[in-house]
């Protein structure tokens, strides 16, 4: 019995320390954002738009400089539009404010140099690229 109980043992360290004891380096791209990592001024890349009445595609190179600021008050700017807004991290979601209308982004890439957003309503999709 006693030698039962020592195998038994054994075998639920080794599980413990196999699921604990190794741990995966923290990827750089992980969605879950935190305000801090999003601060600053982030180049417009490019975006890609699909109707989902017609289902065409629309896909937009931005080279003339447009940024999105988001500052650490929680307010931010569009040079593209010109628009001010709120702005708050939730999760893995990135939610603007802008003259009472809400949209709600999730952020698919967050690196130093990288952020991907997307939305999805009923009308259209999209994914946005930008860049430091």
């Amino acid at each position: 019995m006693k030698k039962n109980l020592w195998i038994i043992i054994a075998v639920v360290s080794a599980c413990l320390f196999a699921f604990t004891g190794c741990k995966k380096d923290k990827d750089d791209s992980s969605p879950n954002a935190s305000k801090s990592k999003i601060v600053g001024k982030w180049y417009y890349d490019r975006s890609i738009e699909r109707d989902k009445d017609d289902n065409e595609t629309d896909t937009e190179v931005f080279t003339d400089g447009e940024y999105l600021m988001f500052n650490e008050d929680g307010t931010a700017y569009d040079s593209f539009d010109g628009d001010y807004a709120s702005w708050r991290v939730s999760d893995n979601q990135l939610i603007l404010t802008v003259a009472g209308d809400q949209a709600v982004l999730e952020i698919k890439k967050l690196t130093n140099n990288q952020l991907v957003l997307y939305h999805n309503s009923s009308e259209s999709e999209g994914t946005l690229y930008l860049k430091r």
